[in-house]
Parts: C-alpha cells; sequence; structure tokens
C-alpha cells in the first residue's frame, strides 16, 4: 500500500503545485512608513497568530493518509449517534419584509449571514459555490446546500469579507452580486477585487470604520490568518 501510495506522491505533488500556481492572485501592501501601526510589518502585515500552521508537505502527507489529520474540536464520542443538525427552512416573506425596527439575521452557511438591519440587507463571507477552491473539479465540496438560495436573497447593499481564504471570499458568488453592493475588506483586497471587476470597495485598517448608510462598520482584529496561494501569507490583512 505504502508503495503504490509512493508511486503516486510525485505526480500527485506536481498537480498541487501547479493547482497552487494557478491559483495565485496579486495582493496590494501598504508601503514601509515609520508612522505604521505595529501590525504593518516590511514585507506583510503582522496578523494575530491563532496556531501552527500546516505546510505543504504537513498537507499532502495528510491527504496519502501518511498521517493522521487533526482531532476534531468535538470528540466525536461527545456527539449523539446519527447527529443530524435541525435544516430549518428559512422564512422568505420575512426576508423579503423585514421589520426596520429590528435586527434580523439568516444563517446561510458557514460564515456566510443575511444581516437585515435600518432598512439594509448585508452579507457577511458570502459562498454558494459547490467548493471553496480556485478551480470548480477540485477541492473541498459542500456537505449540505445554502440554506437561503440565491435567486431568494434581496437586494443586497453591503458585504462583509472577514480575510481572503477561499471558504469566505468567492469570487463566483462576489461577481454574480456584481457591482451594486458595497463591499467592505480589510487592508489588502482593492486590487484583487478590482481584477474581479468590482470597484465598489472599502478597504479598512484595524479599528477603522466606514458608514454604509445609517449602519457604521467597524474592523477589528481576529485570530486567524489570510492567504489564497503558498506565496502571499498574511499580504492581506
Amino acid at each position: 500500500m505504502l508503495k503504490a501510495l509512493r508511486s503516486v506522491a510525485k505526480p500527485l505533488v506536481a498537480l498541487l503545485l501547479a493547482l497552487v500556481l494557478a491559483g495565485c492572485a496579486t495582493f496590494d501592501f501598504a508601503p514601509e512608513d515609520s508612522a505604521a501601526p505595529p501590525h504593518h510589518g516590511p514585507k506583510s502585515f503582522l496578523n494575530v497568530p491563532y496556531g501552527p500552521t500546516h505546510t505543504l508537505g504537513g498537507l499532502i502527507r495528510c491527504y496519502l493518509a501518511l498521517e493522521p489529520p487533526d482531532p476534531p474540536a468535538i470528540p466525536p464520542e461527545l456527539l449523539p449517534r446519527e447527529f443530524k443538525p435541525e435544516i430549518v427552512a428559512p422564512d422568505l416573506e420575512h426576508i423579503r419584509t423585514p421589520d426596520r425596527g429590528s435586527i434580523q439575521v439568516t444563517w446561510i452557511s458557514h460564515s456566510s449571514f443575511l444581516i437585515q438591519v435600518e432598512g439594509l440587507s448585508i452579507l457577511t463571507d458570502p459562498v454558494f459555490s459547490r467548493r471553496a477552491s480556485p478551480f470548480p473539479f477540485i477541492g473541498p465540496s459542500r456537505l449540505a446546500p445554502p440554506g437561503l438560495d440565491f435567486k431568494d436573497l434581496p437586494r443586497i447593499d453591503g458585504v462583509l469579507l472577514s480575510h481572503n481564504h477561499y471558504d469566505h471570499m468567492d469570487k463566483w458568488t462576489l461577481q454574480r452580486l456584481g457591482d451594486s453592493p458595497r463591499i467592505f475588506v480589510p487592508l489588502g483586497h482593492r486590487r484583487l477585487l478590482a481584477a474581479w471587476g468590482l470597484f465598489r470597495v472599502s478597504e479598512l485598517d484595524w479599528w477603522q470604520t466606514s458608514p454604509l448608510g445609517p449602519v457604521l462598520i467597524h474592523a477589528v482584529p481576529a485570530r486567524h490568518n489570510s492567504n489564497r496561494s503558498l506565496f502571499d501569507g498574511d499580504r492581506a490583512l
């Protein structure tokens, strides 16, 4: 078995490298400034570390089953047998006519939420694609469809993007939303979004704010990193 795995390792590594290179994106980076904040490094941002990072070699070994993956956050034995969360159909009537005097939140999937407040409809990290990947034919795929169909979305006024990982910043979904919503992103993403044909972009550094109608958007730090390839780690916040 191990011999067979080794026989496919070289072509698999070549394929992975080709996919990584093909999925590379170019990011802006704030120029050096003696008065720059402490999290603005000379070549990248100093995002808040969240733990050990995975190397390409480690990912390949895990993919080939040569070493076990990280243990789940919740041990399987603590979950009920055949655990399946209840799926609740969205209330489309309330989504179409939300109460302007309250905040209404609809969970779509993962980090994708529809927030309706003060007459605005705002999406967070919208991902409606089947895969979280630079390519439609390979990469992590959905285990369940979105809780709200794209066609049932109301008119979207704003989009909040937390960072640039593929399961949070989806090119296909953003292009389908078009250039009508204003997009709020951390520093370093404007050039990539412009390459996708999206120009109504507000870039924010930590602790900066920007208005969206009567709502004020705040950018705050998070324990995470950013990258869309092997070569752009933390080039964006």
